[in-house]
């Protein structure tokens, strides 16, 4: 395979293989036996799987996962790899990452025959979707990398990541030797999710024991995680309730990959209020004069072209531009014109019947309140 990254942490020594209980006996009620001492000697090493999990680890490009925690009260567990870069780089952009006080990192010796090693923080928004991840964590002023893209990285055989500044629009962007991440604000970039099942599950159980040809991994990335219930590794995210928290890092790769990644301009939020003024003071301006049935073909129309442009420039630039908060203003000021012109058509009627119902046939008062500036006192 092109690289293996890990959505796992190895961060205890293992105890399945009963070793450590029989070097106990060796140095305590067996230490006399030397038949016992060597037959411990021979097959230690077949029983030492944390010794040969760093050999297979060493026999590609390996990315171990780890989590950075953000407790006042944080906990420091095994060894952190390489910084990407000082966080200086993103600060000169305007761009604050999130700061971390502590992490859950993998054995020493595990990390150390690793070619890397990224963490797997997901940062879901304030509805508990996971929209973003977030590409560079701030840990004591060093800025460290995701699983996506190290293994990315690795994948490709490309060198680190550096930090390109935004111009006009663009904003910030992490590249690494042309594969190029848009960041915002916070060094977070938006998933760009396909639809459920696009990518190739393997059983882990078929890989051990060779009932999957090398051909189907061949010169690709491949991500080790879990996607069963019980391991509670599943996200809510803009297109499934229960999607495997290890599938989001395959598709920020594949995004990277192909270049799909979108991004929101810099000044997305004045791009936002400006188009709220301008569309909101052409419809003001205009409703109250126009028709019931030509203000809604207006209001129609004006989502219609603010959806299509929004639509082409997701489509064609991969830029992502607020569309619900101007339509919500559209409809808006639509209700409120229809809402105002019944109510004061409403009380220019009941006005017209208050004046002259008593005194005039009824007939006479409908037509006269269809149309009541016509008629005065």
């Amino acid at each position: 395979v092109a690289a293996v990254g890990y959505d796992i942490i190895f961060s205890e020594p293992d105890q399945s293989s009963g070793l450590p209980v029989l070097r106990q006996l060796a140095s305590g009620a067996l230490a006399g036996e030397a038949a016992f001492r060597d037959t411990l000697a021979r097959i230690a090493p077949r029983l030492d799987y944390d010794a040969r999990l760093a050999e297979a680890l060493a026999t590609g490009p390996s990315v171990l996962g780890y989590y950075f925690s953000f407790a006042s009260q944080p906990e420091i567990v095994g060894e952190l790899p390489p910084a990407m870069f000082a966080c200086d780089a993103l600060r000169r952009q305007g761009i604050a990452p999130l700061r971390a006080s502590g992490y859950n990192a993998n054995l020493a010796g595990l990390q150390a025959r690793a070619a890397s090693a990224a963490y797997f923080n997901m940062q879901a928004d304030f509805d508990g979707v996971a929209r973003r991840m977030p590409m560079a964590i701030d840990y004591q002023g060093q800025c460290y990398g995701p699983l996506a893209l190290l293994t990315a990285q690795h994948a490709m055989g490309a060198q680190g990541a550096r930090v390109v500044p935004g111009t006009g629009w663009h904003p910030a962007q992490l590249d690494i030797d042309g594969l190029v991440v848009p960041l915002d604000r916070e060094a977070m970039a938006l998933v760009p999710y396909r639809r459920p099942g696009a990518f190739g599950y393997v059983s882990a159980s078929d890989v051990i024991h060779a009932r999957v040809p090398a051909s189907a991994l061949e010169g690709r990335a491949v991500l080790i995680g879990s996607s069963a219930p019980g391991i509670m590794d599943l996200r809510v995210t803009p297109i499934s309730r229960i999607f495997p928290g290890v599938e989001i890092h395959a598709n920020l790769i594949s995004g990277m990959l192909d270049g799909t990644i979108k991004w929101e301009p810099v000044g997305v939020a004045r791009i936002e209020a400006a188009a709220l003024i301008v569309i909101g003071l052409a419809l003001t301006l205009s409703l109250p004069f126009l028709s019931p049935v030509w203000a809604a073909g207006v209001t129609l129309l004006t989502a219609a072209a603010l959806s299509a442009i929004t639509w082409h420039a997701w489509h064609a630039w991969h830029m992502q531009l607020p569309l619900a908060p101007v339509l919500f203003g559209i409809f808006g000021l639509f209700i409120l014109n229809m809402s105002y012109g019944f109510f004061v058509e409403a009380r220019s009627k009941a006005q017209i019947t208050r004046l002259f119902g008593q005194y005039v046939p009824p007939e006479l008062v409908d037509e006269m309140a269809k149309d009541p500036a016509r008629y005065s006192l």
